[in-house]
């Protein structure tokens, strides 16, 4: 179920994009917006490197809440923009693999047929890759 707290969310990814987006320009087309247990938001805009391995605006708002030392996470949303309308964007698969090692107890906003849902992760990728090797 969609609360308050989660168009919020939605809100200020777009928000984000909207305000990093430039004409012309595939740099910055994906907002995004992450909320953390304790309620903080962290922001990001995808980073294109013109065919070269880019970053996520998902990834990009983890790296955020990271650097702040912040490690449990609670929902998280992206939006695509190319200066015409809002979509809200599933996770990419680097996304999802990303999110199984980080943070695979969050909840991600999704739209299906025309409505916005909230879905646990381990929907979106239900067999994650993990590595297990022994840490000393």
């Amino acid at each position: 179920m969609i609360s308050k707290k989660d168009l919020e969310l939605v809100e200020l990814a777009t928000k984000i994009i909207k305000e990093r987006w430039h004409k012309g320009s595939i740099n910055h087309t994906v907002g995004s917006a992450l909320r953390a247990k304790d309620g903080k938001v962290y922001l990001g805009v995808n980073l294109d490197m013109d065919g070269m391995h880019s970053v996520c605006g998902e990834q990009v708002a983890f790296g955020n809440a990271l650097t702040e030392g912040v490690t449990e996470f609670d929902t998280v949303v992206a939006v695509g923009y190319t200066g015409g309308e809002v979509t809200i964007l599933a996770p990419c698969g680097s996304c999802r693999q990303f999110m199984s090692k980080y943070a695979p107890d969050i909840k991600v906003i999704i739209k299906e047929d025309g409505v916005l849902k909230k879905v646990k992760f381990d929907e979106l990728l239900p067999h994650a890759y993990k590595l297990h090797l022994k840490r000393s």
